[in-house]
């Protein structure tokens, strides 16, 4: 179990001061700082319980920021308030497989096996899920794919885009 506010405090980050007048904090010495962005509250915020945080910004904590009920928050949002795009500095990992049998315990057993992540990539948050939509229009068939990153995990079953049907289908989501 990851403690939220020992987390949010162990990274070294930068300061963007975004449109809504908000301090927004970015991880700098991580590979994937889009995990791990915070934005100050308005007052009387309840991030974090309305506690304290501090946040360093430099290697040796000499220079901080300190923000009452901070919240952790998302890339879209950051590049709307800010400007600054990090979409692409996600890390996950997974599979895209011809067959997903259900097992107990809601895991799932992958048979036919057509791309497998070995170790968590950097990419988008929907890297997998973009990639098995390319290997289903290529193929004209579906697949099914499963997606894990440090927030959570996906799996679904993903069906050719037709015209039809238009962009982005991803059946049988669960």
């Amino acid at each position: 179990m990851i403690c939220a506010s020992a987390d949010a405090e162990s990274h070294i980050y930068e300061a963007h001061k975004g449109k809504s007048g908000k301090v927004w904090l970015v991880p700098k010495n991580t590979v994937n700082p889009a995990e791990n962005i915070y934005v100050e509250g308005d007052k009387g915020s309840q991030g974090f319980g309305g506690r304290e945080i501090t946040f360093p910004l430099n290697d040796d904590g000499s220079l901080k920021v300190t923000l009452v009920g901070p919240w952790h928050s998302n890339v879209e949002a950051l590049l709307e308030d800010t400007g600054v795009d990090i979409r692409d500095r996600f890390l996950t990992q997974g599979v895209i497989a011809l067959k997903r049998e259900c097992l107990e315990g809601m895991r799932y057993r992958f048979t036919g096996i057509l791309h497998i992540d070995i170790e968590p990539t950097l990419g988008t948050f929907e890297r997998v899920k973009e990639l098995a939509q390319k290997i289903v229009d290529e193929r004209g068939h579906s697949v099914a794919f499963y997606s894990e990153s440090r927030g959570g995990s996906h799996c679904a079953v993903i069906e050719p885009i037709t015209e039809e049907k238009g962009k982005g289908n991803g059946s049988n989501d669960s």
